[in-house]
């Protein structure tokens, strides 16, 4: 980690594992590699946030990110500091009806995600 990044944690919700076990396998393959550049800029740099957009949430719901995984494709993470739940996966409709899904507890009930998704 660089000397001003974050070493970040990853979790799933139950309703992304539910997408990554229907998503195709190239979709799946764009993620990981977003998900090892999402690594290294937090690594490198606390302003790594800036680099993605964040999905309009009411308040409560917390801060959410669209990490843009190839075509209309759509990786949409809860981040609560350091912490990133990975709470969906799919075209880009996903990020509209995200907030139908968010419970505001991704974070308390999450659980590990895809090894093949945080390990590349």
């Amino acid at each position: 980690m660089g000397a001003d990044g974050v070493d970040l944690s990853f979790y799933a919700s139950q309703a992304f594992l539910r997408d990554w076990k229907s998503a195709f396998p190239t979709m799946k393959d764009c993620a990981v590699s977003k998900v090892d550049l999402l690594r290294r800029r937090a690594a490198s740099s606390v302003d790594w946030l800036h680099h993605y957009d964040t999905v309009e949430l009411p308040e409560r719901l917390g801060r959410c990110i669209e990490i843009e995984i190839g075509r209309a494709n759509r990786l949409i993470a809860r981040v609560d500091g350091a912490d990133v739940t990975f709470v969906g996966i799919g075209d880009h409709e996903i990020t509209g009806g995200i907030k139908n899904r968010l419970t505001g507890r991704e974070r308390e009930d999450a659980v590990d995600p895809p090894l093949e998704l945080i390990e590349g």
